[in-house]
């Protein structure tokens, strides 16, 4: 999931996918389609884009920093769950 950050050129609302994007600049969580939509689109301009955990909803600049934080947080969180089911058996 991605936060997008898009500027629409046009005095209209333009709408692409699951958002309707009002004229200047407006920032959505959006999916790999609806980035493809925004992409493609000649009267939006998308102006940045950072990187969501699905778990957690924390935002990051970069795809390594998404990465390094799933790793990091949330594969702990599965050995921890993966322990306890072990004891609990």
């Amino acid at each position: 999931m991605y936060q997008a950050k898009v500027q629409n050129k046009t005095q209209a609302r333009v709408s692409r996918g699951q958002h309707a994007y009002p004229p200047g600049i407006s920032t959505y969580n959006i999916n790999d389609e609806e980035l493809f939509l925004i992409n493609h689109c000649k009267y939006l301009k998308l102006l940045e884009l950072k990187y969501v955990c699905n778990l957690c909803q924390k935002v990051f600049d970069n795809k390594k920093g998404l990465n390094m934080h799933l790793n990091v947080t949330h594969k702990e969180n599965e050995k921890d769950k993966e322990d306890k089911e072990d004891k609990e058996e």
